[in-house]
């Protein structure tokens, strides 16, 4: 039979080696006509020295992803899942092409301040984006499942500023009543 062998250079890549190595030792056991046992990994960090992993340890793993990335690939359009914003976006390479997206779609996300939470809520009522948001009447039309109304109505206003900055090209905003012991009035004075 073969024997493969693959160098990776981070340490951090080793979490990789489950999904990478599998799909080497696919087209191995194609080849062959049998899963390889084994898998050998030299790795710098390792003095060079081939680290030994059970095939059979990922390999179950491996189809469970591979299946689960096939059947999105097969996925027609309209059921791709939105890219909604993730901690990961900050890193990811895709990260242009989603905010690109959200941006052409006018996504509730570029509303400042507005909550997952909020998103969701205004979504299911009918106001998926921030123009809806912002021409949304005051009071609400809905009564929300999860969040204080007055919550949902703060987004509004700052989606109706951010709307109203966008469509004149004027930066605007909009001074918010001093509330005492609360933001700067909470600093002690000098």
């Amino acid at each position: 039979g073969f024997r493969w062998t693959r160098s990776i250079m981070h340490k951090s890549d080793q979490k990789c080696l489950a999904m990478r190595e599998p799909s080497t030792q696919d087209f191995l056991a194609n080849a062959q006509g049998r899963p390889p046992e084994k898998v050998f990994v030299v790795a710098p960090w390792s003095d060079y020295q081939p680290q030994e992993f059970r095939f059979a340890d990922y390999a179950a793993y491996f189809r469970r992803v591979k299946a689960a990335a096939e059947k999105a690939l097969e996925l027609p359009e309209d059921q791709v899942e939105y890219p909604d914003p993730k901690s990961h976006c900050d890193v990811c390479r895709w990260e242009q092409q989603c905010e690109k997206r959200r941006r052409a779609d006018d996504h509730l996300c570029l509303v400042a301040g507005i909550s997952k939470n909020q998103i969701s809520e205004l979504q299911a009522n009918g106001f998926g984006t921030a123009k809806t948001l912002a021409d949304m009447p005051s009071p609400m039309p809905f009564q929300p499942q999860r969040g204080a109304p007055a919550s949902f109505e703060r987004v509004r206003a700052q989606a109706a500023i951010q709307m109203s900055a966008r469509e004149t090209g004027e930066r605007k905003f909009e001074f918010l009543d001093v509330v005492p012991e609360f933001g700067f009035a909470a600093l002690p004075q000098i």
